[in-house]
């Protein structure tokens, strides 16, 4: 066996077999390994192994660090199931963290919290909705324009890090909606480094950066349209779940795919890679 016989696949928790057998269950025995996509892809493709660097929850940022990490370190074929833009790695100001670190409920966002904060023992809540002020702060520099632009920005050094060292990339498109090309805020400001201040300095008129008006007019933009991505306009999510009602197929463990979904999705890429 050889680097180059392998799969890297990188992507959130459709990626890794959460609830694959049991609702609300991250975890994945060898048995149930053999039964995710990216492993069934790779035999279908005839590749030795498979690395699976997903995770549940994983945010655009470390989808990816990952690949542009392995990607430099690995050889073989890489396919990258880019997860909802709205997730998001967030960096919380140390003057509005409380006591609430163990809510439940969720967001379409993930926080990481200071090191002061993990010095306390306490569990790494990745929440946002129990806490009202870090919801406010984190709403305030959060909108589908900055989700856009980060996720078509990492897209863009995925790519663009794979074109330069001659490795292949396959994109899937995962989240059931396609990129907004919504307008820039001329006015959007600028988030202070450590708070978010509201008034740190403006993007048009303090000459802090000169961007293009809108989104379709963006380098990152044109670059994503040129490129290749698997389900692009529909995403993969919707696609199956389309399929799944229009053949009265039952493929869902809770809201991830179960052993037939995950064979479905393995069949329906290998269908698309080698078209």
């Amino acid at each position: 066996m050889t680097n180059k016989d392998k799969l890297h696949v990188f992507g959130c928790s459709l990626s890794c077999g959460t609830e694959l057998d049991v609702e609300r269950c991250n975890k994945v025995t060898e048995e149930q390994r053999e039964a995710l996509w990216p492993v069934l892809l790779s035999k279908k493709l005839n590749l030795s192994t498979c690395r699976i660097h997903a995770r549940p929850g994983a945010t655009v940022e470390e989808i990816s660090d990952n690949a542009i990490h392995a990607l430099n370190t690995e050889d073989g074929i890489f396919i990258v199931a880019w997860t909802w833009p709205q997730r998001s790695n967030y960096w919380v100001p140390d003057n509005i963290i409380d006591s609430r670190l163990d809510g439940k409920d969720r967001m379409q966002a993930l926080v990481h919290y200071a090191n002061v904060v993990k010095k306390t023992g306490k569990a790494r809540p990745t929440v946002l909705q129990a806490y009202p002020l870090l919801a406010e702060h984190w709403l305030l520099h959060e909108d589908n324009l900055y989700w856009t632009l980060r996720y078509l920005k990492n897209f863009y050094m995925v790519n663009m890090t794979a074109q330069a060292l001659g490795k292949r990339v396959i994109n899937i498109n995962v989240a059931e909606e396609t990129v907004p090309a919504v307008d820039f805020i001329s006015d959007q400001t600028i988030p202070n480094a450590k708070y978010g201040a509201e008034h740190t300095g403006y993007l048009i008129g303090a000459g802090i950066v000169e961007i293009e008006s809108k989104v379709v007019d963006h380098t990152y933009y044109k670059y994503w349209l040129d490129t290749d991505v698997l389900f692009r306009e529909e995403g993969l999510h919707k696609h199956m779940n389309d399929y799944a009602k229009a053949n009265a197929v039952d493929i869902l463990s809770g809201i991830h795919w179960n052993r037939l979904g995950n064979r479905l999705v393995a069949e329906i890429l290998y269908g698309q890679i080698i078209g």
